[in-house]
């Protein structure tokens, strides 16, 4: 006689669409807040002089960009709180909010795209630049960062883009951890793709961050 065990690999659960999209919310939060919160106002900040009086005050650029942050992130904690809420007893998602796959992946979208918006921030010269860059941006990279569908299979020209964008493998990274859907791509670039735009972006506003409005 022999004896039958069952074993379940993965989730026991049916993924259905609303389970696909849950992470992607979150992460467009994130986004959102990011480039509208600190790219476009730090840029009206130095447009109106705030940047230049803060400059002549005791305020560092460290002390800047770390107030800057602690607003945001506490924004995005706001922000996961009610869409988590919403998914969880609305939508009815088959997904742990506070599970540690989601929280690690949310801990790292922050980071990067608080990163990407400084950049942003010290590269743009004027406000009717951050109004453009920062729509064009929120709209290339959400639509081609695979938040509301799958990205690798569109054609090749646009694909590059995929392939670059952070939020292509934040996403993906948490919906392979959780057994949504599977990844085309080694799974250590879920995370050492948005940590190279952390470095590279963080490195870019270092270099070119300014006080003052370029005449």
């Amino acid at each position: 006689d022999y004896k039958v065990e069952q074993e379940y690999l993965g989730t026991t659960k049916r993924m259905r669409y609303r389970d696909y999209l849950f992470p992607s919310m979150i992460i467009f939060s994130f986004f959102a807040t990011s480039l509208f919160g600190i790219a476009e106002e730090v840029v009206q900040f130095r447009s109106k002089g705030i940047l230049k009086r803060l400059h002549l005050t005791t305020v560092s650029s460290s002390e800047l960009f770390v107030s800057f942050n602690a607003s945001r992130i506490a924004l995005m904690v706001v922000q996961f709180a009610l869409v988590s809420a919403f998914g969880v007893w609305v939508f009815k998602v088959n997904v742990n909010p506070f599970s540690s796959t989601v929280l690690s992946y949310s801990g790292l979208s922050a980071m990067t795209f608080l990163s990407i918006a400084f950049m942003l921030a010290s590269v743009i010269s004027n406000t009717q630049q951050a109004t453009v860059v920062t729509q064009l941006v929120l709209q290339v990279f959400q639509f081609l960062g695979g938040l509301y569908f799958n990205v690798f299979s569109i054609p090749l020209f646009l694909r590059w883009i995929v392939y670059i964008n952070p939020l292509t493998y934040l996403v993906s990274g948490i919906r392979h951890d959780l057994g949504i859907a599977s990844i085309p791509y080694p799974y250590y670039l879920s995370y050492t793709v948005p940590l190279i735009w952390i470095g590279a972006s963080l490195f870019v506003a270092a270099r070119y961050f300014r006080w003052v409005e370029e005449k």
